[in-house]
């Protein structure tokens, strides 16, 4: 019994080493994954992962409003990369780019820290605390 749990502690070893290394392109998918899952299509182009100076690496999310209000769509968004977070725990921050519709197409983007959104996805924090100490205006 203990010869067999041997082999496999570094199988699962492994396996945990790859959930956190997926490619760029993998991360992407999932996270169209987890749009879909909330009634979103999303388009590759919307999402993008980039290392940023200062920032560290930055996964973008493009947001056009489908819902009723756009902040429900912007934390939406903010959940959603919060759910990826476990795949890839070297994003650093979460960036939303939403198009604000009393500005004539002015660009509104909000950041926020990927282990922050990761605590909104699992309610770990509610909503006010993640307005209040986790949202960063750009």
């Amino acid at each position: 019994m203990m010869i067999s749990l041997l082999i496999l502690l570094p199988f699962f070893t492994q396996a945990e080493d790859d959930i956190q290394n997926v490619s760029d392109f993998q991360l992407i998918g999932i996270t169209q994954d987890l749009f879909r899952q909330q009634g979103f299509d999303v388009p590759r182009g919307s999402l993008d992962i980039q290392d940023v100076t200062g920032w560290g690496r930055v996964l973008y999310i493009k947001m056009r409003s489908r819902r009723t209000t756009q902040m429900d769509d912007i934390l939406m968004s903010f959940t959603v990369g919060g759910g990826i977070y476990p795949y890839a725990t070297n994003l650093d921050y979460i960036a939303v780019i939403s198009e604000v519709s009393f500005k004539e197409n002015e660009q509104l983007i909000l950041a926020a820290p990927a282990a922050c959104c990761e605590q909104l996805f699992s309610s770990q924090v509610d909503v006010d605390y993640f307005s209040d100490n986790c949202l960063i205006t750009e």
